[in-house]
C-alpha cells in the first residue's frame, strides 16, 4: 500500500494515459437495496446461516475458550501453546493429502455414478422413443455433440431418429438433448474406446436396446492424476448391457 498509487494521484501518469483510463472505464451500476425479506426467499442463505450457526461456536471455542482455559486454570505458557499449535499444525499438513485423496475418490465415485445412471437412462430413453439415443461428448454450449473425443468436458444425451450422428432439433414438447453434464474436476481422467481401442466421442443405443452396431462393447474408463488413483471402467456390451468395475 505504501508503493501503490491510484491512477488519477499517480505522479507519474501523463495526460494522454489518463485520458485511455478514463475511456475505458465502465460506470459501475448502482446497487439496488436488498431487503431481509427479499433475501429469506433464497435456500443458500438459510444453508449459509445453518452453516455459520453450527461452526462458529466451534471456532470460537478454539480459538478464545480453550487457550484462556489452558492458561488460566492449567497454568500453560504462552510458549507451551504455540508449541501445541505446531504440533497440531505440522499433523494437520501430513493429514491433508490423505484427506484430498479422500475427497478426489469421492469426487471419481460422483462421476462414475452419474455417468451409469445417465448410460442406462439413454438406453431406456431409445427403447421407450423407438428411436435411436446418441450419448457423446457436449459442445460449448451444451447442445449437442463436440466432434473431440475429451469426455472430461461434460457429456450430453440426445435422440437422433434421423440417424445422422447429431442431436436433432429440440422443441417445446420434446427438449433436446435430455441430458446435459457439466466439465467433470481436471483431477480426472475420462476416455472412450471401443473394441479396437480406438478413441470415440460418442456411442449410440438403438431402439432394440442394442449399442452401435451390436456386435462390439465400448469401454469408458474413469481415472485420476493423484497419486494412489484406481481407475474404474463401464463396458457397454454390444447387447446394450452396461457393468462398471
Amino acid at each position: 500500500l505504501l508503493l501503490y498509487h491510484s491512477p488519477d494521484k499517480h505522479p507519474r501518469i501523463t495526460d494522454a494515459e489518463w485520458s485511455l483510463v478514463l475511456a475505458e472505464t465502465v460506470p459501475a451500476a448502482k446497487a439496488s437495496a436488498v431487503s431481509w425479506r427479499q433475501l429469506a426467499q433464497y435456500p443458500q442463505m438459510w444453508g449459509l446461516m445453518a452453516a455459520r450457526f453450527v461452526s462458529d461456536p466451534v471456532w470460537w471455542f478454539y480459538l478464545f475458550w480453550l487457550p484462556k482455559y489452558l492458561v488460566e486454570q492449567r497454568g500453560f505458557t504462552m510458549v507451551e501453546l504455540m508449541v501445541v499449535i505446531g504440533i497440531a499444525a505440522v499433523l494437520a499438513a501430513v493429514a491433508a493429502p490423505a484427506l484430498q485423496g479422500t475427497v478426489n475418490n469421492f469426487r471419481q465415485k460422483s462421476a462414475l455414478s452419474l455417468l451409469v445412471s445417465d448410460l442406462n437412462q439413454a438406453r431406456g430413453e431409445a427403447i421407450k422413443r423407438n428411436s435411436r439415443v446418441l450419448m457423446c461428448v457436449r459442445n460449448a454450449a451444451g447442445t449437442g455433440c463436440d466432434a473431440s473425443t475429451n469426455w472430461l468436458s461434460g457429456w450430453v444425451a440426445c435422440l437422433d431418429a434421423n440417424a445422422d450422428g447429431a442431436c436433432d432439433a429440440a422443441s417445446a414438447s420434446s427438449p433436446n438433448p435430455f441430458i446435459v453434464r457439466p466439465a467433470l474436476s481436471a483431477v480426472l481422467t475420462a476416455t472412450v474406446v471401443d473394441a479396437a481401442a480406438s478413441a470415440q466421442g460418442s456411442l449410440r443405443f438403438n431402439p432394440n436396446s442394442t449399442q452401435g452396431a451390436g456386435n462390439s462393447a465400448v469401454t469408458l474408463t474413469l481415472g485420476g492424476t493423484w497419486t494412489g488413483a484406481v481407475s474404474h471402467t463401464v463396458t457397454v456390451a454390444g447387447t446394450g448391457n452396461i457393468s462398471s468395475r
